[in-house]
């Protein structure tokens, strides 16, 4: 990955990779290599987290793992985002590679067990179903940390960490999409609504039935075209709502929205929950830089 992070920089324009002439990327500009080492801040006396990052944030998405980082530890909780944290092993459950998600697993519980955390947290659906429903059957011995994982916006709402709520402007609003794990694997559907109203958002739902993004972790490179199906259908729901702020909960996702949408008019904003939250909040900056034309009568 770092080696692939220096020659990519030959395709590379403004933090994307223009397409490239292969079936699986679907012709569409893809997310450009971020490889970052994670600098921790001063150690917190609170409450431990590990921060279970994934692949996708982890090379794609770092700005996800400083945002968790930066609102935890201003709320006095100890952060930990282990380096030997392995791939959560989705990529081999789907292929039927049981072997390694055993290996996997173990080599994951080995770290979960030497930090001893309080609280295990994803910003990926698929690597939090995972850890809370595919693991104990591989590794009975992980049934113990079950009920101390969560995803980052569920223990925020749930926990009672959320923002002090903002007024809720009519004007600011923003789409939001439910990640397919995240809605009918963790069953997740309340909780990332009430966050982004709690920063003032007003969210803006498609019509039933909610749709897939198309990016379904690896079965988008295995299937390109059944993949590009899936994104027209939701295109055309992100267009019906006309509006060209979107959120999200899943790296995968956000890698689909962003690379499809590059080049769409009006220009869009995609961001991770994770990533508005801290904009809005450790920086104390308002909704300005998502709605520029509050500031400019004429744009």
């Amino acid at each position: 990955m770092r080696l692939l992070s220096i020659l990519q920089k030959a395709w590379e324009r403004n933090g994307h990779i223009k397409a490239l002439p292969f079936a699986w990327t679907g012709g569409k500009s893809l997310p450009s290599l971020k490889i970052k080492k994670f600098k921790p801040e001063e150690k917190k006396k609170g409450s431990k987290v590990l921060f279970f990052e994934g692949c996708l944030a982890r090379l794609f998405f770092p700005e996800i793992r400083e945002s968790v980082s930066s609102y935890l530890s201003r709320l006095g909780f100890s952060f930990s985002s282990p380096h030997d944290l392995s791939c959560c092993g989705a990529p081999s459950y789907h292929l039927a590679h049981r072997e390694d998600v055993l290996t996997l697993a173990k080599r994951n519980l080995k770290v979960i067990n030497r930090e001893a955390p309080d609280f295990i947290l994803t910003v990926c659906p698929t690597g939090n179903a995972m850890l809370k429903k595919i693991y104990p059957r591989f590794a009975p011995e992980f049934e113990a940390w079950k009920s101390k994982i969560f995803d980052f916006t569920e223990f925020l709402v749930k926990k009672g960490f959320s923002p002090k709520e903002k007024a809720l402007d009519q004007k600011k609003e923003i789409f939001y999409h439910y990640p397919c794990h995240y809605l009918y694997d963790l069953k997740l559907k309340e909780e990332p609504i009430r966050l982004l109203q709690s920063l003032g958002f007003r969210p803006k739902e498609e019509s039933e039935p909610l749709t897939c993004c198309g990016f379904c972790g690896i079965f988008s490179f295995k299937n390109p075209d059944i993949s590009a199906h899936l994104w027209e259908k939701k295109r055309k729901k992100i267009m019906e709502c006309s509006t060209p702020l979107i959120a999200t909960d899943c790296p995968g996702c956000l890698f689909q929205l962003r690379g499809n949408l590059k080049n769409e008019k009006p220009p869009f904003k995609i961001f991770h929950t994770a990533e508005l939250l801290a904009r809005l909040v450790n920086t104390d900056k308002d909704h300005k830089e998502f709605f520029p034309s509050d500031s400019d009568p004429d744009s």
